[in-house]
């Protein structure tokens, strides 16, 4: 991310948060969640955060590993609302 650090670290933060959240069971779209299961969401991602610092994993891999858990979160929470909403999930070949 470019810029100042400062910056760098508020964006940093606000996708661990994020990331931390989704994880936990709140929905982006709103009305869901719990605050116990977010604060075990937050759990996770410390865990996982400080698990690859402890393995010497680079912050960029880090972000990337971060990201593409918030991505398979968020797609799994569109295809739960899907399947409860009673609608057919789409097959893409």
């Amino acid at each position: 991310i470019p810029g100042d650090k400062a910056v760098q670290r508020h964006v940093l933060a606000l996708e661990g948060c994020l990331t931390a959240a989704v994880i936990g069971g709140v929905s982006l779209t709103g009305g869901e969640g719990k605050i116990s299961t977010a604060v075990c969401g937050v759990l996770i991602i410390g865990v996982l955060t400080n698990g690859m610092t402890i393995m010497n994993i680079s912050e960029y891999y880090q972000l990337v590993i971060r990201g593409c858990i918030f991505l398979g979160a968020v797609c799994l929470d569109g295809i739960q609302k899907q399947i409860a909403g009673g609608k057919k999930v789409k097959k893409t070949a």
